[in-house]
């Protein structure tokens, strides 16, 4: 829940900050539902990886290759659920402003998957 709502709000962001590189919203949502909504398509697909890599025994070692790992899939789904906009409301520019929005989103996903897990305990 916490990585969708830290998703959902780097969205939210990058689109304030950055108003001609991200775009939220279209005739189906407002940016705030377009950033809750992406995010929460984005989280699905991130809360899939470690099941599928379990199915199909892709077994990944230390946190530098987890980490180019995530930073792939953050692109690839940021990518793809740019380019579906008119059913998400989530568009951007360019393939760079994408990678820039991955690498930010590893961070952020990392900070809150470690605080979490320490909550946890």
């Amino acid at each position: 829940m916490m990585l969708w709502v830290a998703n959902s709000a780097l969205l939210f962001s990058a689109s304030l900050l950055f108003p001609a590189h991200f775009t939220l919203g279209n005739n189906l949502f407002t940016p705030i539902q377009a950033a809750i909504f992406t995010g929460f398509v984005w989280n699905y697909i991130l809360w899939q990886i470690e099941p599928t890599f379990t199915d199909l025994e892709i077994k990944v070692k230390g946190q530098t290759n987890m980490a180019l790992v995530y930073l792939v899939i953050n692109f690839v789904s940021l990518w793809t659920i740019a380019r579906m906009a008119f059913a998400f409301g989530f568009g951007i520019s360019s393939y760079v402003w994408v990678f820039i929005l991955s690498a930010i989103a590893n961070f952020v996903q990392y900070t809150v998957w470690t605080k979490t897990e320490k909550a946890k305990k």
